[in-house]
């Protein structure tokens, strides 16, 4: 588990930490602009959502908490939807609350199933519209789109029920759309 890492990492560079009582996973959560997409899936459980509004209240982060209910074949919210700018995202037929996003994200592109099923949401969104990708559908969609896309062969990784964003994680990020 990489919990011990991430303590020590807090509390080197000072960092606030809050230890959830409940599991979300990295990947059912998704930050766009104020808004903290979190899907309800077979590891996140509505429960840790309400405790993640808690405690934003608690420690006074003006951010709203949106569920995001889906296809709990797939593991992860990112394995559904992602975003790409402040007004774009990409979603796919597994998503059942798509309104609730679109009020957030107003364009969203759709992918099928079948490009959901091979990892294409579960892109690296590196910011000023550059993304890393292991879809190529979805690479080739998002670069007619203006994006400056880096196709990688993950296909390997994609065997185990992972991708690019399985294999990062943000402790820092600044965003400029």
């Amino acid at each position: 588990m990489e919990t011990p890492y991430i303590k020590e990492f807090s509390e080197k560079h000072h960092f606030k930490l809050y230890e959830m009582e409940n599991n979300i996973e990295g990947g059912d959560v998704l930050h766009h602009n104020d808004v903290i997409f979190v899907g309800l899936s077979s590891r996140t459980k509505l429960a840790a959502i309400d405790e993640l509004k808690a405690a934003f209240s608690k420690f006074k982060i003006s951010a709203e908490v949106i569920p995001i209910s889906f296809d709990t074949t797939k593991p992860y919210l990112d394995c559904v939807f992602n975003t790409l700018d402040k007004d774009h995202g990409v979603i796919c037929p597994y998503v059942f609350n798509y309104q609730d996003i679109r009020k957030y994200v107003p364009n969203l592109y759709e992918i099928t199933k079948t490009d959901a099923d091979n990892f294409g949401t579960n892109f690296v969104n590196l910011g000023n519209k550059k993304v890393l990708c292991s879809n190529m559908n979805v690479a080739d969609m998002l670069n007619n789109e203006g994006c400056d896309v880096q196709y990688i062969d993950y296909s390997e990784i994609n065997k185990n029920e992972g991708s690019l964003g399985c294999s990062i994680l943000y402790l820092n990020r600044n965003r400029k759309f």
